[in-house]
Formats: structure tokens, C-alpha cells, sequence
């Protein structure tokens, strides 16, 4: 739910920053910039946790 609602407001803040400053490419690239330092350590993370979790066989 609360992804939903940050990715929602996150376009609507992109689109008025397009609308209002007219640089697509800087926009673009400082919400994706954002995207992967919330992202990437969060995948980073979660993946160390399961090797740690898995059942040995």
C-alpha cells in the first residue's frame, strides 16, 4: 500500500517538474538515480538474509 501511494505521488511530483522546468533527461535521471539507492541496498540486503535463512539439504 505504501509503495503504491510513493510511487504515485512520485510520478505526479515528476510530471509537474517536466511541465514546469522542461528537462525530461535531468528529471528522468535523478528519480531513477533515486530509485536504485533505495532499491539496490534493500536486494543487497534481503539477499544475504536468505542465504543465511536457507535450509541446508
Amino acid at each position: 500500500m505504501a509503495a503504491a501511494i510513493g510511487v504515485a505521488e512520485a510520478a505526479l511530483l515528476m510530471r509537474e517538474m517536466i511541465e514546469n522546468e522542461a528537462q525530461l533527461i535531468l528529471v528522468s535521471a535523478v528519480f531513477a538515480v533515486g530509485f536504485l539507492c533505495l532499491t539496490l541496498p534493500t536486494g543487497l540486503f534481503l539477499g544475504r538474509v536468505a542465504k543465511k535463512a536457507a535450509v541446508k539439504r
